[in-house]
């Protein structure tokens, strides 16, 4: 009764009446939810930094509703008609993959380290052939605010029970600094972040800065220069590595701005496929161009879909929902991009990178295939 009186009544497969319409009063399709979502999920998230949402779209609840009614007794035939499958081993074969990406979030970000899921998600991670892992700092028992020496301990104990080592630690707690109100609680947590992360034997935490203006008059370049200044310098106060994600700016626009903070302490985590999926920069020449700031690099792999602001994007701007994330870009399973792998390898190995390929493969159907998977496609990449 409530919804808005549409202009053209929209008949999909002989349905009309759609309930939830767009601003072009046609239906609304996932998409649209999956941007509302992650809005309102950012928007708490900011609210509520010490009790952070995961990552939610329309997919997971699908997937959600599939296995609770599987826990709830309803026979699997049933629940195959329900979702829509054409077999049945299929509907089934979701409880797996279910527990498996739950097993495979708590490897890549490791948020509860002290029960034996941590450890669990240590020994899969060895399992699958890697060095090493990249940690989170920003969630759950993993908040700087929650960790003490001694618990730090415990989880370097278990990592090198595995032979593993911590590659880097992530400390970005989602809101970037080019906001001066906010900047200064954000730059407090983060020095802690890089005391913390000494004591895992790794001097590198990762972050995304925001997106820096190509006009250096504008406000908020200042803003972020004075932030990022003065935690390189901070960085370098105590031996680590204040390193910034690329991917909302080329390459050649991060560069001038980290120049410009005339600090040894700041750094670079390379992140081929951001640059990829949000630019259009050339990951290549991306290396050649910050070879004196990488510390760190990602290995991950991605394709533009459509032409949008990096401001719209990151979330700086709201627009529509065509910057909506798998929109606007779309992150996929490492070599089946738009990333120049072979080039790119052969390009870190010229100006003497020693350091980790991080894989990062948080989207997908299953993502541990996709991790494994990478393993294999890098190693064969890299003879």
């Amino acid at each position: 009764a409530r919804r808005p009186k549409a202009k053209v009544e929209m008949s999909v497969d002989g349905y009309t009446g759609f309930i939830m319409l767009d601003k072009n009063h046609k239906p609304k399709v996932a998409l649209h939810i999956e941007n509302e979502m992650r809005w309102a999920m950012k928007k708490y998230n900011k609210l509520h930094p010490d009790k952070p949402l995961p990552h939610i779209t329309p997919h997971v609840f699908r997937h959600t509703f599939c296995t609770d009614m599987h826990y709830k007794g309803l026979d699997s035939k049933s629940l195959q008609y329900f979702m829509g499958h054409a077999e049945e081993r299929t509907t089934k074969n979701i409880y797996t993959h279910a527990d498996y990406e739950r097993a495979e979030a708590s490897l890549m970000k490791i948020l509860k380290f002290q029960n034996k899921d941590g450890a669990e998600a240590v020994e899969k991670a060895a399992s699958l052939g890697i060095n090493g892992l990249q940690m989170y700092m920003t969630g759950g028992d993993m908040l700087p605010e929650s960790l003490t020496e001694a618990k730090i301990k415990e989880m370097l104990k278990v990592i090198k029970s595995y032979g593993l080592s911590v590659s880097a630690i992530c400390g970005d707690f989602g809101h970037g600094f080019g906001c001066e109100e906010t900047n200064r609680e954000i730059i407090e947590r983060s020095k802690r972040v890089m005391e913390l992360t000494m004591l895992f034997e790794t001097n590198i935490v990762t972050t995304h800065i925001g997106v820096v203006p190509t006009d250096k008059k504008h406000p908020r370049y200042a803003i972020m220069q004075k932030a990022c200044k003065e935690l390189a310098d901070y960085a370098k106060a105590i031996g680590g590595h204040f390193a910034v994600e690329t991917g909302p700016e080329t390459a050649a626009v991060l560069k001038e701005f980290l120049d410009s903070l005339g600090s040894d302490g700041v750094a670079v985590n390379l992140d081929p496929a951001n640059l990829v999926m949000v630019t259009g920069d050339d990951p290549v020449k991306a290396v050649y161009t910050l070879k004196d700031y990488i510390v760190h690099t990602h290995a991950k792999d991605g394709v533009k879909l459509l032409d949008k602001d990096p401001e719209v994007i990151y979330g700086i701007r709201k627009e529509d929902e065509t910057a909506a994330w798998g929109v606007a870009f779309r992150e996929m399973p490492l070599g089946e991009g738009n990333v120049d792998f072979g080039n790119y390898l052969k390009a870190l190995d010229e100006i003497g990178y020693k350091g980790f390929l991080t894989i990062e493969r948080e989207v997908g159907e299953d993502p541990a295939k996709d991790i494994s998977r990478a393993v294999t496609f890098l190693k064969e990449k890299m003879k």
